[in-house]
């Protein structure tokens, strides 16, 4: 009697062994799904398959996609092949402070005229409903950078506007380089559902390359009133920064997605509860400039730290965007006589400090 109470003690031991160490575990994963769950049911995504149902489109699915446009037409790929391998391994044509030299001007006068068909199918595409990718957007991060960088991305494109304008301010043409210009702002509000971070930092980059042209167009040439104010509108909806916000809740996505494929593991689960918790806070913080921030509560742990490396830099890329914004809006407006051109308190300080931006 008293050895099986003794074996009856030691299972019933057993059993609350069992119990303590699997009930957390059932535990966060019963969190885990309902916070899920909760996302799924508001519509945002949380899956691979939700990625590339939204921002993924087949290369002829849709003939008012700019994707589909710039895709269409050869000549984009062969200008982008011809102007990015001369120009940009120049280090000196991105020194503004240098005039363009013979050559340079030889090779942006034959891209704009051997290369008009692709000019004016990137005005076709500017003038398009949404820009999306070729393809489905497999579950790496390798293969979302390779559709980034296609000679169809935003970024090829980008570099083909940026010469050509740079080209036509020099050449002082400029009502040719302001529709350039508002092209390529066109294209830039179009990218408003680029995913992910690596999304975001490519379109930060394209915005700040592209205030260089804004600034030499502002300061060289005699825009009309309404001219001034077209670009100022344009700004302000790039000032916002909605993107940022998009990128953050697709790198959600990608996250929770690749949390899963990782696996079910104890450690895991612990990760991805923190993940979706620190992500949560980031998400409500959304597109505040620096000095509005409140204190995080959430300390990344585990696989999050990773992410948040990544995305302190964005929200800091995305800050000095929007800074330099302001600033060239502050410049459009100091040279202008346009009634319409009214720029709030927030769009005159600084995201920075919180202080007002010099005029």
């Amino acid at each position: 009697m008293t050895v099986r109470r003794v074996l009856l003690g030691l299972l019933l031991l057993l059993l609350l062994g069992v119990v303590s160490l699997t009930l957390p575990v059932v535990l966060r994963q019963f969190r885990i799904n309902a916070a899920i769950a909760d996302l799924a049911a508001a519509g945002q995504p949380t899956t691979f398959a939700d990625l590339s149902s939204v921002y993924a489109v087949n290369a002829h699915a849709n003939p008012n996609d700019a994707t589909t446009v710039l895709n269409a037409n050869a000549d984009v790929v062969a200008a982008a092949q011809r102007v990015m391998k001369p120009l940009w391994s120049d280090e000196d044509f991105f020194d503004r402070s240098k005039p363009l030299t013979a050559e340079q001007r030889g090779i942006l006068l034959t891209l704009t005229s051997d290369h008009s068909s692709a000019f004016a199918a990137i005005d076709k595409a500017s003038h398009c409903d949404r820009m999306s990718y070729t393809a489905p957007l497999p579950g790496t991060a390798a293969s979302i950078l390779d559709s980034l960088q296609s000679e169809t991305s935003p970024r090829a494109v980008a570099r083909l506007l940026h010469a050509q304008t740079r080209y036509l301010i020099a050449s002082e043409q400029a009502d040719a380089a302001y529709e350039s210009v508002m092209t390529q702002q066109r294209l830039l509000h179009l990218q408003k559902d680029t995913p992910l971070v690596v999304g975001f930092m490519m379109h930060a980059a394209i915005v700040q390359a592209h205030l260089e042209n804004v600034r030499d167009l502002i300061d060289r040439a005699q825009l009309s009133p309404e001219q001034h104010e077209r670009l100022d509108q344009s700004l302000a909806r790039l000032e916002t920064m909605d993107l940022f916000q998009t990128a953050l809740l697709t790198e959600r996505a990608f996250g929770i997605a690749s949390h899963k494929k990782l696996g079910a593991l104890g450690l895991l689960q612990v990760d991805l509860l923190n993940y979706l918790d620190w992500m949560a806070e980031e998400i409500q913080i959304g597109t505040l400039s620096q000095f509005e921030e409140p204190a995080r509560r959430v300390v990344p742990k585990g696989l999050t730290v990773s992410v948040a490396s990544s995305i302190a830099p964005a929200r800091r890329t995305m800050n000095e965007a929007r800074k330099q914004i302001r600033e060239v809006r502050l410049l459009n407006a100091s040279q202008s006589t346009a009634d319409g051109i009214e720029l709030s308190d927030d769009s005159k300080t600084d995201p920075f400090t919180g202080e007002r931006l010099e005029s």
